[in-house]
């Protein structure tokens, strides 16, 4: 059988200014890569491209921001159980006129 090498270079140190078409090119190959999993450059060189692929995906596709935030459940708490009255968080137990069960 006739086997042809063929040997790509990847510009590495400017991949913001590929194409996408050479993008898609250069991290399917890098995925073709027949060096044994868990190669340290081949793997850098995968994380490169694939980086390169989501910043651009998330350029052209910007996402929801602040859907959810770690202060949420503590702030659904302090709101089923007070209020802020003049800048002062109050127990509802402590406000006029509110019953606590």
């Amino acid at each position: 059988m006739k086997q042809t090498t063929i040997t790509i270079e990847v510009p590495t140190g400017d991949l913001r200014n590929l194409t996408n078409e050479y993008l898609a090119m250069y991290w399917s190959v890098a995925q073709a890569n027949p060096v044994p999993n868990g190669d340290k450059a081949a793997g850098e060189l995968v994380g490169a491209l694939t980086y390169e692929i989501v910043r651009r995906w998330l350029k052209a596709n910007p996402p929801l921001l602040y859907g959810h935030q770690p202060r949420d459940h503590y702030w659904s708490i302090l709101s089923a159980n007070g209020k802020w009255v003049d800048g002062v968080w109050t127990h509802k137990s402590e406000l006029p006129g509110e019953v606590t069960p």
